[in-house]
């Protein structure tokens, strides 16, 4: 089982997604998090200090969360495919 870290940046706040691949290609979502503080922004774009300081916690929130799932038959056996080592993608 591979996992998937997604952030969504907006106005209203951050929607922070993990997924995990399944035997079929497919990815499943295993938990959201989300804050209702935007990212702080500037002359320079978003404040990459901020952005770390939400994700984060979030992030390691969802994965302690993963951890304590109970993979089903399909995850337990299976990779991405492509590679022998999981690191495969579409192909």
């Amino acid at each position: 089982m591979s996992l998937v870290l997604g952030v969504d940046s907006g106005g209203s706040g951050l929607r922070i997604a993990l997924g995990a691949t399944t035997g079929a290609r497919d990815v499943v979502t295993v938990g959201v998090v989300r804050t209702s503080e935007p990212v702080r922004t500037g002359p320079r774009g978003i404040d990459a200090d901020h952005l770390l300081a939400q994700v984060v916690p979030a992030a390691r929130s969802l994965l302690a969360g993963a951890a304590a799932r109970p993979r089903t038959g399909t995850e337990a056996g299976s990779h991405a495919p492509g590679r022998a080592d999981g690191a495969g993608g579409p192909g």
